[in-house]
């Protein structure tokens, strides 16, 4: 696990999740795209809401609870909703936070070059060195945005609120 201490604490674990079963798992649920003032996302399940089967989180579920059990030893913490969002070419997601959980968590299923994400604290934007199969914990307070995806491969990102157990 790695710690960048930039204005806030993010945890970065790398993760050996099977990539190919998880892209396959989100392509049956099929294309939902979410566009609107703030945000062009060409697939997510964020709007399908809650009570929605999302069959990858059983593929990601031992591989997140195992990394939220080595953060244990500083503060326990349980997942409270999953969403994943593919970004094709020129796709964003504008600032935004998650208010309603205690932290904001992020997988990386495919990260081309440069689409990371984006962290804002008191106007002061950053970057952290996430790589592709990273898992990254961050306090929800925390504003955080993706930068128009300027590269011709997709970015998959499954978002993961968190609360306190």
């Amino acid at each position: 696990m790695r710690t960048e201490e930039v204005k806030a604490p993010i945890y970065i674990m790398n993760t050996d999740l099977p990539k190919t079963e998880l892209l396959n798992s989100i392509a049956d649920i099929g294309i939902n795209a979410l566009i609107d003032d703030t945000q062009s996302i060409s697939n997510t399940d964020w709007m399908l809401g809650v009570n929605f089967n999302r069959p990858y989180f059983e593929i990601i579920q031992p591989v997140i609870t195992k990394c939220l059990e080595e953060l244990s030893g500083i503060v326990k913490l349980v997942p409270k909703e999953y969403w994943y969002q593919q970004y094709e070419q020129n796709d964003y997601h504008g600032w935004h936070r998650h208010p309603l959980c205690t932290y904001s968590s992020v997988y990386y299923v495919e990260l081309p070059q440069d689409t990371t994400t984006v962290f804002r604290y008191m106007n002061d934007e950053f970057t952290i060195n996430a790589q592709e199969g990273d898992y990254v914990v961050f306090p929800s307070y925390l504003e955080h945005c993706s930068k128009p995806n300027v590269s011709r491969s997709r970015k998959t990102a499954m978002g993961i609120n968190l609360n306190i157990a």
